[in-house]
């Protein structure tokens, strides 16, 4: 499971306490995805299953947390290229059936069942949308869909606006990630930076055990460069308390970092186990803006 989380501040004058009071007493109608729940449906319930998103939960957490669980129907595309080069067998027995060709292209959709999360935090004043996404075969704006999900969120409480509400930017804690001493509870396994003469690069570690910045010859190289601005990081966190674990991406393209103002306004979760592991990876990157 891939998490992309947007995190916001209470869109509410009254702040997140009122808000968490309103969605705390939202009700949950029975629906097509209620008979497994929290159970995935099997795949001949799912093809029944709507794609619009459905509550299926609300949890009220021990620390004073809301969380509102919905559930859809998202259709997956995953797809195939055939050719000459990659692979020659199979490329050779489509040119006899339909000769002519150089490269064929095959799409499969198939279907999953996803459990999108609105978290309301007021004693960390925020607000986090968590996006629950296939890491393959799936591309989609996470602004659209976060957007539905508010969508969803104000259908339940009526008077709550999101209107004008605008993600936290998270750019800054690349550098801030980057820059930081390193420590024993991450390695940044991934990064996309730019030199002082503007060359474009990355720098990829083997194993989540080893540090991009302890690697020598990036190392050598950002000391004699003085100048390295990172737009993307990858880093592998060890969780301490409760103890867990996950990768975190935050990134932007290289057009995007360069210009005068860059923006971002999501982060990539990845490899948790836990609600805690993500609500701890959230909060890594918060402490670095």
């Amino acid at each position: 499971m891939t998490v992309y989380t947007k995190v916001l501040t209470p869109p509410d004058e009254n702040g997140a306490d009122a808000v968490r009071d309103r969605l705390a007493s939202a009700s949950v109608a029975p629906s097509a995805f209620s008979p497994t729940y929290p159970v995935p449906l099997d795949l001949s319930a799912l093809l029944q299953a709507p794609i619009d998103l459905t509550l299926c939960e609300v949890r009220n957490t021990p620390g004073g947390d809301v969380q509102l669980v919905f559930c859809s129907r998202r259709d997956v595309e995953e797809r195939l290229t055939v050719d000459k080069t990659s692979t020659p067998a199979v490329m050779s027995a489509f040119s006899q059936a339909l000769g002519g060709y150089d490269r064929f292209v095959a799409y499969k959709y198939t279907h999953v069942q996803v459990f999108d999360v609105v978290t309301i935090r007021p004693k960390l004043e925020r607000i986090e949308i968590s996006l629950d996404i296939a890491q393959r075969g799936y591309f989609f704006d996470s602004s659209i869909h976060a957007m539905k999900l508010t969508n969803a969120v104000s259908l339940l409480v009526p008077d709550l606006v999101f209107e004008g509400q605008s993600p936290r930017n998270l750019f800054s804690a690349i550098e801030g990630i980057y820059s930081a001493p390193k420590t024993t509870d991450v390695n940044i396994i991934d990064i996309g930076f730019r030199t002082a003469s503007g060359a474009v690069n990355r720098g990829k570690m083997p194993t989540v055990h080893e540090d991009i910045r302890e690697e020598r010859f990036h190392k050598a190289g950002a000391v004699a460069d003085k100048q390295v601005t990172p737009n993307g990081v990858i880093g592998a966190w060890t969780f301490m308390h409760p103890r867990g674990g996950a990768k975190i991406k935050l990134w932007v393209p290289v057009s995007q970092a360069a210009s005068s103002n860059p923006v971002l306004d999501s982060m990539e979760v990845r490899d948790a186990k836990a609600d805690s592991d993500v609500l701890q990876a959230v909060n890594k990157v918060v402490k670095y803006l």
